[in-house]
């Protein structure tokens, strides 16, 4: 229901990883950045299905370098070699991620998750899957990222689109709050869609709390009427 109005967002996403280019997406915590790109996710895995060209594994950024690498070798399906990985070092590890990523017949999308700020190690891992060519990157910056720290990343992806994600508007406000009420028989009127849609002012995480409201004081006259009818 969050998605409303991201129908330009989501084919723009497709076209430029069709193009090879790697991704920025920017905005303020609650926007729908991470959501955006999982729903990208099952919309190609939901009408691609088999065929999808791309795979994509999602790293927390907050992570150190070592643990996001455990990820990829998780994701990447190294299971065989499990055994020998665990003794292998930092680099080591990091390079046989990147020949089994460059030898796969899918595309590897990284997504990079929860970017608040770059370290030098971090962005030195970057920079080597890219000259290896392992993975093509989609990086979600919070808003709050220094302009140093986004200039380094844009550097470090280029060539790099960056899509900077903003409110709904007021129809893709009305459309989303439509869409759960009807999902979650809350029956809500025209006018109370209308009030909702002017509080939320079209930000997704303030949606999503009045969704979750909405379903809590359901719940809770639920269990008030069974109380009452057991009683």
């Amino acid at each position: 229901m969050f998605f409303s109005g991201r129908e330009r967002q989501i084919s723009w996403l497709i076209r430029e990883l069709s193009r090879g280019r790697h991704i920025i997406i920017t905005g303020k915590f609650g926007i729908g950045k991470t959501t955006l790109v999982r729903h990208l996710v099952k919309l190609c895995s939901d009408t691609m299905k088999d065929t999808s060209k791309w795979h994509f594994i999602f790293l927390d950024f907050s992570q150190t370098p070592s643990e996001m690498c455990r990820k990829l070798q998780k994701d990447l399906a190294m299971r065989r070699e499990r055994h020998e990985l665990e003794s292998l070092t930092f680099k080591q590890r990091r390079s046989r991620i990147a020949v089994k990523a460059s030898y796969s017949k899918k595309k590897h999308v990284v997504v990079l998750d929860n970017i608040a700020s770059l370290t030098s190690q971090k962005l030195s891992l970057i920079q080597y899957f890219l000259l290896e060519r392992a993975f093509q990157f989609i990086a979600l910056t919070e808003s709050f990222l220094s302009v140093r720290e986004l200039f380094l990343l844009r550097a470090a992806l280029t060539p790099a689109e960056v899509l900077e994600l903003g409110y709904l508007r007021i129809d893709e406000t009305l459309a989303a709050l439509s869409s759960a009420s009807e999902k979650n028989d809350f029956g809500w009127m025209d006018s109370h869609l209308r009030m909702l849609a002017t509080v939320t002012k079209g930000y997704p995480l303030g949606i999503r709390e009045a969704v979750e409201r909405e379903l809590r004081r359901h719940r809770q006259n639920e269990d008030a009427a069974n109380i009452e009818a057991n009683g």
